[in-house]
């Protein structure tokens, strides 16, 4: 099971931001304040998905010094950006607890992954560097960090796919919002 939603938590998460759709609400206040979190929340994505380069080497660098899941971290700020934009409160008790069982298991899955890959050094880094909330202060020496930022690696991790999401999304609600007035 945890496999599964490892494998599949991008779909089974936006299935259900999309499914929040039909009962959204849109109010102005809500759907400007999710929009900047979202700006936020893919701003953070795109600084991880630059920085990382996937089972090459373990990425210590940007904002892998301060949380050892950014990507992770900005798509959650994604769900609660598009919960807001849904003008429902409600929209947060169906994706908080959504996005923790099928994140939670990619979590599970990924650090088993990167223990078997980097041993050692991953253990070192995972007792650094939090797994979820970020730190102040970017861990370890500036020399014995990994990884550094490019925009091809955005490219390369198809970051562009949240982005398009991110327009639909917004743009979704601004017409629901224009709908109802």
């Amino acid at each position: 099971m945890v496999a599964f939603l490892f494998r599949r938590r991008t779909f089974i998460v936006l299935f259900g931001l999309i499914a929040m759709v039909p009962w959204a609400r849109p109010q102005p206040g809500m759907l400007a304040a999710g929009f900047a979190l979202a700006v936020l929340a893919e701003a953070l994505r795109i600084w991880a998905a630059g920085t990382i380069h996937k089972t090459e080497q373990l990425t210590t660098a940007g904002p892998y010094a301060f949380v050892r899941h950014p990507l992770y971290v900005g798509s959650f700020l994604h769900a609660i950006a598009y919960s807001l934009m849904s003008g429902r409160w409600e929209s947060f008790a169906f994706v908080i607890p959504l996005f923790a069982v099928v994140y939670g298991a990619a979590v599970t899955t990924e650090e088993a992954m990167l223990k078997k890959l980097y041993g050692v050094q991953y253990e070192e880094y995972s007792q650094q560097v939090p797994r979820f909330l970020p730190r102040f202060r970017p861990a370890g020496e500036a020399g014995v960090r990994l990884g550094s930022f490019s925009w091809q690696q955005v490219l390369l991790n198809r970051e562009w796919v949240n982005l398009i999401w991110m327009g639909a999304f917004f743009s979704l609600y601004l017409l629901l919002l224009f709908r109802q007035r």
